[in-house]
């Protein structure tokens, strides 16, 4: 009897789908009909999603998709009845269909607005365009993840199927990082040269639990009312950092979160900070790389690094420095034994940088390590440790 129902159910979620996508709302009684489609299609969705991935029920990708096309419907419905409504308007519209979708408009032009929609981590991007005194759907990213370029396989991750936590281990997928869930924020960026409209998308893959996250950057560019990929690459961030992403005159900035060479934070710690700069130039994209937010830490791990691995220190230390050093960086090595050297100074409990007397120093902690005070002289754009001080257990700044 209960497959019975479950059958019966989707059947009326499919119905509803097709008479909302069929007709779509021109009154206040065909709102109500779709709003109700909507519900219907959430609600049997919810029954196969855990708030980060899909279940591998064969019929949730479906579940999915149609909760994206009444989502799509009501938005194109919507400008068909409201042309010269504004980004923030359609926002809100699209807002009125459950409390739990999470919504971004941008106008691109008069004509063309870009649209990213998601519950929790499940998440879609679409074009909207005028084509003829008529709203309709131009493009979605799932067109693309369905085919994507040589050289954008990560795309995929997009598509319905792929927010499975199964799709990893499927033989079928070659990039990791083409499987979700996934959801994520759309940006405006300055146009080509030939005028052509550019946005980014910077998305999130669900995880279960963490504040470390992978993430996705995309850039694209508007040809002829649809899509087409420029840049992708995957990264990771903490999801409260202090810096986000943002764009800077003709620079896309992306704050990453990667490890240090010789210790490790904790997941909800910001701990080395990159700034990732890709320049959005008006004939190409260029990855500019990523500037090291901590150069300070950097060097002292850097010098960490080489001690441990017993490799040449007198390009960024003097003598002294190494001399006061030498012993915990022998003990550490010592206590590391066969376990390896990675991490071997252990947990990070924190750094800090002053300047006294004109005189830079860098303060860096570690659970195995202990406490050390260094000053930094700088010959241009180089750093070298000068002077060393074992602070013991004594944290930076306390």
């Amino acid at each position: 009897m209960k497959r019975y129902q479950l059958r019966a159910a989707a059947l009326s979620v499919w119905l509803a789908v097709g008479l909302a996508v069929s007709h779509g709302p021109a009154s206040a009684q065909d709102d109500a009909a779709a709003k109700a489609a909507f519900h219907a299609a959430e609600a049997a969705l919810n029954h196969h999603f855990n708030g980060v991935f899909l279940d591998d029920d064969p019929r949730a990708p479906g579940l999915l998709k149609a909760v994206w096309r009444l989502v799509k419907q009501w938005a194109v419905d919507y400008l068909n009845r409201h042309p010269a409504a504004t980004a923030t308007e359609l926002k809100a519209a699209i807002g009125t269909l459950s409390p739990d979708l999470n919504t971004e408009a941008m106008r691109l032009d008069a004509r063309t607005v870009l649209v990213s929609v998601s519950l929790t981590s499940l998440g879609t991007v679409f074009i909207i365009a005028d084509r003829g005194h008529r709203f309709g759907i131009a493009w979605a990213i799932t067109d693309t993840a369905a085919r994507p370029p040589r050289g954008f396989g990560m795309l995929a991750t997009w598509l319905a199927d792929r927010a499975r936590p199964t799709c990893r281990e499927s033989p079928r997928v070659s990039v990791q990082e083409s499987c979700g869930s996934i959801s994520g924020t759309i940006g405006k960026l300055p146009d080509q040269r030939d005028g052509h409209h550019r946005f980014y998308l910077d998305a999130t893959y669900g995880q279960p639990m963490g504040s470390t996250v992978a993430a996705q950057i995309s850039i694209w560019k508007l040809t002829n009312r649809t899509a087409r990929p420029l840049f992708v690459k995957a990264y990771n961030y903490m999801i409260d950092q202090s810096r986000g992403t943002r764009v800077v005159g003709d620079v896309l900035h992306l704050a990453m979160k990667t490890r240090f060479k010789t210790f490790f934070v904790c997941g909800p710690c910001e701990g080395r900070q990159l700034d990732w700069r890709i320049r959005i130039g008006p004939d190409r994209i260029e990855n500019l790389g990523e500037k090291s937010l901590t150069p300070e830490v950097d060097l002292v791990d850097t010098l960490f690094d080489r001690m441990l691995k017993r490799k040449m220190t007198k390009d960024i230390a003097t003598k002294a420095v190494t001399a006061v050093l030498k012993p915990h960086i022998d003990k550490v090595r010592k206590e590391a034994g066969s376990s390896g050297l990675g991490d071997a100074l252990g947990y990070f409990w924190g750094s800090a940088v002053t300047v006294r007397n004109g005189r830079k120093k860098v303060c860096v902690s570690t659970d195995n390590g202990g406490t050390f005070l260094f000053t930094i002289d700088s010959g241009g754009s180089k750093l070298r440790l000068s002077t060393a001080q074992y602070r013991g257990g004594e944290t930076c700044g306390g």
